[in-house]
């Protein structure tokens, strides 16, 4: 019973990971994986810099945090 148990799980984790490869081919986005984590947080946080045209300025937020969100 446990057998079968196991192998129904791995059913469903192959049939997702293909799922997810499928949709990431079709968008053109890239797969995140842990040897290539560094890279895809990096260009997000500098896409998101571009994307507030922030490239050689500087940001400042005048208002003090809450105590409550910092």
């Amino acid at each position: 019973m446990a057998r079968l148990i196991d192998l129904k799980w791995a059913v469903v984790a192959s049939l997702l990971c293909s799922t997810v490869a499928t949709q990431a081919a079709d968008t053109g986005a890239v797969l995140v994986t842990p040897d290539n984590f560094t890279r895809a947080e990096s260009d997000l946080y500098f896409g998101n810099i571009a994307k507030d045209d922030g490239f050689g300025k500087f940001k400042h937020h005048h208002e003090m945090s809450e105590v409550e969100n910092q």
